[in-house]
């Protein structure tokens, strides 16, 4: 099941929210969005926030896009976009075979993982 959002050009899947999402995310959203309607492509924001430790989902410090409905030209360049525009202190990655194909897209300045943000609790608040 999708829903579209008020925010033009970006649907979400299932019970996707963007609730408890931190700043960083929201402005990769925003970046992301700029890059699919360049690109000529649906936004579907397909994952937010996950019940795992281990993953800066749980922190929501990450972020999943449907990338299956894009061809291959298209996956390349907006991967590529979404990296420029985003910078440094986000990892961008494109994953999967198939329908699980997507693009991964996390704030992790430090590039240290979660255990950064677990062991740290100022950078949670």
């Amino acid at each position: 099941m999708y829903r579209s959002s008020p925010l033009y050009g970006i649907n979400f899947k299932g019970n996707v929210t963007l609730k408890t999402l931190r700043p960083e995310m929201l402005h990769a959203i925003s970046v992301a969005r700029a890059v699919f309607i360049a690109n000529q492509a649906q936004l579907t924001v397909t994952d937010a926030w996950r019940n795992d430790p281990d993953s800066l989902h749980y922190y929501n410090l990450a972020i999943d896009l449907r990338a299956k409905n894009l061809n291959r030209e298209q996956r390349n360049n907006i991967l590529g976009s979404l990296q420029i525009g985003l910078g440094t202190d986000y990892q961008v990655i494109l994953h999967g075979q198939g329908d699980s194909v997507h693009y991964h897209i996390e704030f992790d300045p430090l590039r240290v993982g979660t255990l950064y943000y677990k062991n740290d609790k100022r950078r949670m608040t």
